[in-house]
């Protein structure tokens, strides 16, 4: 039992859960003024959600990408040794030249060991981006999740009102001073 008490105290949820409900749609979807929103109103809300929503989704899209571009460097990167590879077998190599042995695994060992720093320093600046690319499309997906959720809740307003679009396009269409 302490081992699920430990668990729970340290249990945390990451610092953009702040505005997640769960089992309901995200916080401020549903405004209490939405009732009093016109047919119009609410159509052009919906309307104006609808191109917001292909702008984020055009985002989103691209911001995964980079995260998938950015992992997949990052990986190729840690893969890659070639550098410590050569580096090793050169010195190697020279050892097997008598007199010159020592002095080339000294030369060969600091080689390598500036070579795994850079190369550790290079996969840290890889897995930070790669982070921080990743946090952006986790963000542009929240924004999609709110922006359609606000969208649904304006569509099923609409319906529930009983408007109809036709009916509001036929008003916009009349000229100015009849009704």
């Amino acid at each position: 039992m302490e081992d699920a008490a430990d668990d729970a105290e340290n249990f945390a949820l990451p610092a953009n859960m702040g505005n997640a409900t769960f089992g309901g749609p995200p916080m401020g979807v549903r405004k209490m003024t939405d009732s009093d929103l016109s047919c119009q109103q609410l159509f052009a809300e919906a309307e104006g959600l609808e191109k917001t929503l292909a702008e984020q989704k055009a985002a989103a899209a691209s911001a995964q990408q980079a995260a998938d571009d950015t992992r997949n460097a990052m990986m190729e990167q840690a893969m890659g040794g070639g550098g410590i590879q050569a580096t090793s077998m050169a010195s190697g190599l020279l050892g097997m030249i008598p007199g010159v042995g020592m002095a080339a695994g000294l030369v060969g060992s600091a080689a390598s060991q500036a070579a795994a720093s850079a190369r550790m320093a290079g996969i840290q600046e890889s897995t930070k981006k790669m982070m921080e690319t990743q946090q952006k499309a986790i963000e542009m997906q929240q924004s999609m999740h709110y922006s359609q959720a606000r969208h649904d809740h304006l569509v099923e307003l609409f319906l529930k009102k009983d408007c109809k679009v036709s009916q509001l396009k036929a008003a916009n269409a009349k000229p100015p001073g009849q009704q």
